[in-house]
């Protein structure tokens, strides 16, 4: 990917903000689609969910990943969002309430 690519990719991240991933054991399998379409589709589902803030790109240990933001990390919620999507990890990161300026 190019300089240029990746800095709109940073562009596109949620609230600004590239948070290092939590270490998981969980291999992603092979990437079918791009990262921005994984997230398009993921964010359909998981914004439904009580306590889902946002879905970001960022990276988890300098690789693309898909950020999902919550008021609270609970293991209960952690558990109904899948550890990695079409290829891609996912990291669920405590954001707190977020509330318009």
């Amino acid at each position: 990917m190019t300089a240029a690519a990746w800095r709109s990719v940073r562009a596109a991240v949620f609230i600004g903000v590239m948070v290092a991933c939590e270490a998981t054991d969980e291999a992603p399998e092979k990437q079918a689609m791009s990262i921005e379409q994984a997230q398009a589709q993921l964010t359909e589902s998981v914004m439904r969910l009580p306590g889902v803030t946002g879905v970001a790109i960022g990276l988890c240990d300098d690789k693309p990943c898909i950020k999902v933001y919550v008021v609270k990390r609970t293991r209960a919620l952690a558990a109904q969002i899948p550890p990695a999507f079409e290829g891609y990890l996912v990291d669920v990161v405590e954001s707190g309430e977020i509330k318009p300026l």
